[in-house]
């Protein structure tokens, strides 16, 4: 696996009434950048559902010069009805679902940073403050993993949101299965 040092928060540039998802993105960036793959590694839909784009294994395509040791995750969404001016018009259930996925690869690479793209590049995307919002969801002197971590604890009973982000989760494996068998028996 490669050195993971930085997490990077991006948007699709999508108005919030366009739901779009791995598979449209993997279109623009294969077919329109010439690229092997779509860039990032996971894309965040409208609905909060988490869907996998290159795998982590390989290096993104999505911030110039820092590719090699980021993981990429896109949530759709980010601009206005104009298509041009930036929004943080990103839904409740992205919101959790990116705070999940960050817990999940912060316990994975504990020694990662979050950012936004605008972090490292001359644009709005994602069209709001990353870490600040990430900062303001761990309270100082807290440990990450009794505030974050989104593994079983025994002690915390389930609630039905608990359920329906596992059913996510493994709807999202079940997607990432499909489309790599798909892959291997071409």
């Amino acid at each position: 696996m490669r050195a993971i040092n930085e997490i990077v928060v991006h948007s699709s540039a999508t108005r919030a009434r366009t739901d779009i998802g791995v598979a449209e993105i993997r279109g623009w960036h294969v077919n329109d950048n010439g690229w092997s793959d779509a860039g990032y590694h996971e894309v965040i839909r409208r609905d909060g559902s988490v869907e996998p784009g290159r795998p982590l294994r390989l290096q993104g395509a999505h911030v110039g010069g820092r590719n090699a040791n980021t993981i990429g995750i896109c949530m759709v969404g980010g601009v206005a009805e104009d298509g041009r001016t930036p929004e943080d018009n990103f839904t409740d259930a992205q919101w959790k679902s990116l705070a999940m996925r960050l817990a999940d690869l912060l316990h994975t690479f504990p020694n990662a940073t979050v950012h936004g793209h605008r972090d490292f590049a001359a644009t709005a995307c994602p069209s709001t403050d990353v870490p600040g919002w990430w900062a303001s969801r761990l309270p100082a002197g807290i440990p990450y993993d009794s505030t974050c971590s989104a593994h079983y604890d025994p002690t915390e009973p389930y609630s039905p949101d608990d359920y329906l982000e596992m059913s996510s989760r493994i709807s999202s494996l079940l997607v990432w299965a499909q489309s790599l068998f798909k892959r291997w028996s071409a």
